[in-house]
């Protein structure tokens, strides 16, 4: 009694991981659903951001996770010692958003956060933005 009492225990843990495993695997089949439903083609987003994106300004990651989020991280090198990051920064994300036909798929598109170091005598931004896809 013992043993198969163990055994179920044993299928009882089996059952939540595949059942875990399972919504994990829905969730991500409903992100690519919705990317096809939509057409939202990242390809072309992704040309479109890159053409508008200044040249004072690098990406170092792209991420796009099943919550319709694409986080971008990156650096910002002014060309000018007295050029403001922040203005920089700042005007790129308002062209991505009056950029309608770039903007159309997104119902956010946000600076998350931005800090600043020095680096010969340079000021250096590293930036944390989001875009998130319309549901």
């Amino acid at each position: 009694l013992e043993k198969e009492h163990h055994n179920y225990l044993k299928l009882s843990k089996d059952v939540q991981i595949l059942e875990e495993e399972i919504i994990s695997l829905d969730k991500e089949t409903a992100f690519i659903n919705n990317f096809l439903l939509k057409k939202i083609y990242l390809s072309e987003k992704l040309f479109d951001f890159f053409k508008m994106l200044p040249e004072e300004i690098w990406l170092t990651k792209i991420n796009v996770d099943i919550e319709g989020e694409i986080k971008l991280n990156g650096l910002l090198l002014p060309p000018k010692t007295g050029d403001r990051p922040m203005s920089i920064l700042s005007d790129f994300i308002k062209s991505l958003q009056q950029d309608k036909n770039f903007s159309k798929d997104f119902s956010e598109i946000s600076l998350i956060d931005m800090k600043s170091t020095l680096l010969n005598k340079k000021e250096i931004s590293e930036f944390n933005m989001v875009l998130t896809i319309k549901p």
